[in-house]
């Protein structure tokens, strides 16, 4: 019984995962879409863009893992960072990520040991918009 209970909770999360990635994805569109002035919209394209990208790149390399997304570096993102914002000024790319994670779309962490620093999906970002 006890690995009866065990698969199922490893299937629940895998779900529940798989759930809160579909979510977050349909959360990109609309809010790609959602304007918030007359010229303004909540996520610009570019935003999406790098959403959607992290998304992908934040994939948890274990399918049944209780965490929906894993951390993901700024190394790893750097050479899609350059690719998206080309002719772009870095206070561009610091502005978008700044305000991502302020709409709380984005978490940025840091390793208190090796000062490392990572981004992370805010999936409660999910009920908020």
């Amino acid at each position: 019984m006890r690995g009866f209970r065990e698969e199922l909770e490893k299937v629940n999360a895998y779900v529940r995962n798989r759930t809160h990635r579909l979510q977050y994805r349909d959360l990109i569109r609309r809010c790609t879409g959602k304007r918030i002035g007359k010229r303004r919209r909540l996520l610009n394209e570019r935003e999406s863009k790098l959403l959607h990208h992290i998304l992908d790149t934040t994939e948890p390399t274990d399918p049944f893992s209780n965490d929906p997304a894993r951390e993901t570096s700024w190394d790893e993102l750097l050479p899609f960072l350059d690719s998206l914002y080309a002719g772009k000024t870095e206070r561009t790319i610091v502005r978008e990520l700044v305000r991502l994670q302020e709409l709380s779309f984005l978490r940025f962490e840091e390793d208190a040991e090796t000062d490392e620093r990572g981004i992370v999906i805010n999936f409660e970002a999910i009920g908020r918009y």
